[in-house]
């Protein structure tokens, strides 16, 4: 290797990953999380939903976000996807809700139905990742997050 490539490949690139690495400034990833879901649409091949996100910015300044990507898993399974275009600022250590939508097939349905069928569930466990693209620049914060629903008893 030539010594002025060599050069730039131990000093340089550390530097520019570092840079990659601080996220546009942001220290923290926003924390998004589902607060409702809502179904749409029913077709026989694809279900149109309505998630409610809600995102939480730990860090020290504005958020502004112009896009979602984000994946959906209910128990462990892949459930839902989407994108979507729908723009928030979240202030500095605030939080906001944005609705975006998510497609699921019948496949994904069906699974669910037949977890649901073999009893014994109060609450489903889910799992939405993916990222939100920073208005003004092509950041992609990603984010990663699992929590619970509670089911309503039968009775």
């Amino acid at each position: 290797m030539h010594q002025p490539l060599r050069a730039f490949c131990v000093f340089v690139l550390p530097l520019l990953l570092v840079a990659c690495a601080n996220l546009g400034g942001y220290k923290e990833a926003p924390k998004v999380s589902l607060a409702n879901i809502k179904v749409l649409d029913v077709g026989l091949h694809e279900q149109k939903l309505a998630l409610t996100i809600r995102v939480q910015n730990p860090n020290e300044k504005d958020l502004p976000i112009k896009a979602f990507s984000y994946d959906l898993l209910l128990n462990g399974q892949q459930f839902a996807s989407g994108v979507s275009a729908s723009a928030v600022t979240v202030p500095a250590f605030g939080n906001d809700t944005v609705e975006v939508e998510a497609f699921s097939s019948l496949g994904s349905v069906l699974r669910q139905f037949a977890e649901y069928r073999k009893g014994g569930l109060n609450k489903v466990s889910y799992r939405i990742k993916g990222s939100a693209v920073l208005t003004d620049s092509s950041i992609r914060l990603p984010f990663d997050f699992a929590g619970e629903i509670g089911l309503p008893d039968e009775k």
